[in-house]
C-alpha cells in the first residue's frame, strides 16, 4: 500500500498557500504563514493540540477585463 504525501505542493498556475493557525488560548492568537506547499504533519499536531486551522489560495490575479469594466463597456 502507498503513503501518503506528507506535504502538499500547489501547481505552477496556482497562487501561494495561506495557512491559519488559530489557537484556543486566552488571547486567540492567529499565526498566518504564506507558504509554497502544505505541511499537513504541522497542521495536524496545530488541531491535535487543540488548535484550529484554515487554509486558503492566494489566487493570481487574471489578466483579462473586469466584470465592472466590461459591463460599462456594453452599455456604451
Amino acid at each position: 500500500m502507498e503513503s501518503l504525501s506528507q506535504t502538499y505542493v500547489k501547481g505552477e498556475a496556482e497562487g501561494q498557500f495561506i495557512v491559519y493557525f488559530l489557537d484556543n488560548d486566552e488571547g486567540q492568537s492567529v499565526n498566518v504563514e504564506e507558504a509554497d506547499e502544505i505541511d499537513f504533519s504541522e497542521v495536524i499536531q496545530h488541531v491535535n493540540l487543540g488548535g484550529s486551522v484554515f487554509i486558503t489560495q492566494r489566487r493570481i490575479p487574471k489578466l483579462n477585463i473586469s466584470s465592472r469594466k466590461a459591463s460599462i463597456a456594453r452599455r456604451d
